[in-house]
């Protein structure tokens, strides 16, 4: 389980805590089985796994370390659409769902 930061409710494994909700968001499973949190959009890293944008249904952009928002086209270290240019957003490192979590080993819970 994951334990949520209200440290009152737990999500199972694969989903994300929305505390304002008070429920539990099926996370974004990656083509290698990482995971990203609900809301994501995966993407290939320089390092050969998958990252995930902190944006839904982003553009990844080639240079596998930078995404764009929906509809925007990565060009020369910006998002652009039409006129319109906005700062790269940077990509984080998926969760491996083979890993455990520190509360998951000091409960052998795995």
């Amino acid at each position: 389980a994951v334990c949520c930061s209200d440290e009152i409710y737990c999500c199972p494994n694969g989903y994300t805590c929305d505390v304002v909700a008070e429920t539990c968001i099926k996370n974004v499973v990656c083509p290698d089985g990482s995971q990203c949190d609900a809301g994501d959009t995966c993407c290939k890293i320089s390092s050969g796994g998958y990252g995930c944008c902190p944006l839904p249904n982003a553009v990844c952009c080639s240079d596998e370390e930078h995404c764009c928002p929906n509809g925007y086209t990565c060009s020369a270290g910006t998002c652009t659409k039409g006129l319109e240019t906005i700062p790269f957003i940077k990509k984080h490192h998926a969760k491996n769902t083979n890993a455990m979590t520190p509360l998951e080993r000091r409960h052998g819970t795995l």
